[in-house]
């Protein structure tokens, strides 16, 4: 029978993320039976979560209803974690690995992360036009609830999207969160073969001129097009996804020069 896969979620990607349902089932049994990143989709007014070989998972009226009622929204969902438990014993089973299943499931949580679509500009000239501020990092080091620190990375969601873990300076307001907005940018003249897929990370502060607070949050960006651009002209993906961002450790001053942060992608061709 089908093995489901599920791209695992990583502890340190839960930090400061607010579950729309508490885990904790009080009573001795597993909270969960499984875990993962999901795409959210809806048909004909059904809500249900897809994963990335396409296997469809289809949560209860019930649970999805109490998702809602504290506070999920899958309208404008995307790149979800879902924590579940199968309805049945049989809805944790597939057919053949090749083909795509439908399964039955009761939610725990879900909790979305920001969710983009990179753009396309034919030069680095139309950045301007969406950075005005440094970032941080893209390698923000966090403090864990099980001991120690923990350096975040950014990853890729198969070929279909790239989650960046963006730590930024901005004033201690939650009504400032809404002023700073990031744009990925695909810039055309950048591209030099099919190897590497180059993006632009730009940072807009919007009307936010204090940096007293630094703030982690994920945010995850729709890449599938370009990638499968350089498949259908090379005959794969490419093996690096390389993110440029105008990165300052103090958050204040807007360098010259881009960093550079890489995401190997090499594993989408096994």
């Amino acid at each position: 029978m089908k093995q489901l896969k599920f791209l695992m979620v990583a502890l340190t990607l839960l930090m400061g993320v607010s579950f729309t349902s508490c885990l904790d089932s009080g009573n001795g049994e597993n909270a969960y039976d499984g875990y993962g990143y999901f795409r959210t989709q809806s048909y004909m007014g059904t809500c249900f979560f897809v994963d990335l070989d396409g296997n469809r998972f289809y949560p209860t009226p019930e649970s999805l209803s109490a998702m809602t009622s504290n506070g999920f929204k899958a309208e404008s969902a995307d790149l979800v974690i879902v924590y579940f438990k199968w309805v049945d014993e049989q809805s944790g089973n597939g057919g053949s690995s090749s083909t795509a299943t439908d399964h039955n499931i009761v939610l725990v949580s879900v909790t979305p992360i920001d969710s983009y679509r990179a753009i396309s500009l034919p030069s680095e000239v139309g950045l301007e036009n969406f950075e005005n501020a440094p970032i941080v990092t893209l390698n923000p080091t966090t403090n864990s609830n099980f001991g120690g620190n923990n350096t975040l990375q950014p990853f890729l969601y198969g070929p279909q999207m790239v989650v960046l873990p963006i730590s930024w300076k901005m004033e201690y307001k939650a009504e400032t969160l809404a002023q700073h907005t990031f744009t990925l940018a695909y810039v055309e003249e950048a591209q030099q073969d099919g190897s590497e897929l180059v993006l632009y990370l730009c940072h807009d502060k919007g009307t936010d001129e204090k940096t007293d607070f630094t703030n982690v949050a994920f945010k995850a960006f729709d890449i599938k097009s370009f990638m499968e651009t350089i498949k259908n002209q090379t005959g794969s993906y490419p093996s690096k996804v390389i993110i440029k961002a105008k990165a300052d450790m103090d958050g204040t001053t807007m360098p010259d020069d881009y960093t550079s942060y890489e995401i190997d992608s090499s594993s989408l061709n096994k």
